[in-house]
């Protein structure tokens, strides 16, 4: 009996100190809840700031690495350039030995020969001129943000009769067996007053005034029948 009740006292004082230690324990989850309650503004105050400005230096990061990639971008096409005129350059130097030996001829006198050297000497400057001016236009020219894409060319009038009157794949006498072409020609040399500013008023009708090409084209053919 004496067994039994030293058993149940114990069981009774284990009890007594689980109870207060679970006591104890949820006051603590209360206090921490407490706190944790209490500083959640201040942590939320905190981190908003803070994901603002990792945000901004995200969008910083970004722009200056576009910012990056476009000089470097920019920096290769110009390097690529300059190697481009430069082996253009060249190969260019070499075209007026070619000229001269293609037009060389053994049959040739001497005098001839050296004349026909003097002038492809004096006149070559202003082709490479020409030339390299070409190739650095070709190499900065970028793609037109104006361009219609509605625009479908002249219409089928004016595309027949600009090809007959200057076709860009004929030369002068494949010209010469095109009928509209001598029709045109005759007309406009005959002397009879009006044909002439009649023949060229239709074709200043006929030309693109955009294209500087057709321009000059007209310029020269209208001011060659003066003469």
């Amino acid at each position: 009996m004496k067994t039994l009740g030293r058993m149940k006292q114990a069981v009774a004082s284990t009890g007594g100190v689980v109870t207060s230690a679970s006591g104890k324990a949820i006051g603590h989850v209360k206090t921490a809840r407490d706190i944790v309650e209490t500083r959640a503004p201040v942590v939320k105050v905190i981190t908003v700031p803070l994901s603002d400005a990792a945000e901004n230096a995200y969008d910083k990061a970004n722009s200056r690495l576009d910012e990056i990639r476009t000089q470097l971008k920019d920096l290769l096409a110009t390097w690529l350039k300059n190697k481009i005129q430069a082996r253009t350059e060249k190969y260019v130097n070499k075209i007026p030995n070619m000229m001269k030996d293609s037009l060389e001829d053994p049959d040739m006198p001497r005098v001839i020969s050296r004349r026909k050297d003097d002038l492809i000497d004096m006149i070559w400057p202003d082709i490479r001129e020409e030339i390299m001016w070409e190739v650095a236009v070709r190499l900065d020219r970028q793609k037109m943000d104006n361009i219609d894409e509605s625009d479908h060319g002249p219409d089928c009038c004016r595309r027949f009769f600009r090809y007959h009157i200057h076709p860009h794949d004929k030369s002068f006498w494949a010209k010469m067996r095109d009928p509209i072409y001598v029709g045109f020609l005759v007309f406009s040399c005959l002397p009879i007053s009006a044909c002439s500013p009649i023949a060229f008023l239709l074709l200043f009708l006929l030309i693109d005034h955009r294209d500087e090409y057709q321009l000059i084209y007209f310029i020269l053919w209208f001011k060659g029948m003066q003469f």
